[in-house]
């Protein structure tokens, strides 16, 4: 199966490389859009253009992932002809098997998004450390393990954080279980 996996940066090499690991018979390629990275603060209609650009290149794929979350909570599946499962896709059905009590950080884009399943006791705006992440600054992380809630990281970037003392959940953990069976 040739699977396509794309980010807006380096945040969805972690979902990337256990994919490999994990599913070693299949093709993976990734595409981090380096030249528009942050997509955070971009409008709808920006990024629906830089998905599509990015989308036509994969047409003769079997599958997408989309390890975004801001490209995830803009995306309209339905205007392409291939499969494609986004990181929010992953999140919910994460959400349908846990009556736990959730916050996020995350970009704008995705923590003010409606497309998630469950409501969040807090939404923390993670933009400047996401940047950080990205560009391989120092950034302060402890005061995350101050919220009380089990905290969505909702970036591919925060896969990139030591592990946290506060209960948190990772994309790139839950990815690779979503997709047995898929694969």
């Amino acid at each position: 199966m040739k699977i396509g996996i794309i980010d807006s940066g380096i945040g969805g090499l972690t979902i990337f490389n256990k994919l490999i690991k994990k599913f070693p018979k299949h093709s993976f390629y990734y595409v981090a859009d380096k030249q528009n990275f942050p997509y955070g603060k971009k409008s709808k209609e920006e990024l629906t253009g830089y998905l599509d650009d990015i989308l036509s290149v994969f047409n003769d794929f079997d599958l997408i992932l989309i390890a975004c979350f801001t490209a995830s909570t803009i995306i309209d599946k339905s205007n392409y002809k291939f499969k494609i499962i986004t990181v929010v896709d992953v999140i919910n059905n994460y959400f349908e098997k846990n009556d736990e009590v959730f916050s996020i950080i995350g970009t704008e884009h995705t923590i003010n998004s409606d497309i998630f399943i469950k409501d969040f006791i807090q939404k923390i705006d993670g933009s400047e450390l996401i940047k950080k992440i990205e560009l391989g600054l120092k950034y302060d992380h402890q005061w995350l393990n101050k919220v009380e809630e089990v905290l969505i990281l909702g970036c591919t970037h925060f896969n990139h954080l030591p592990e946290l003392e506060a209960k948190s959940v990772r994309s790139d953990q839950l990815f690779a279980n979503f997709l047995i069976g898929t694969l």
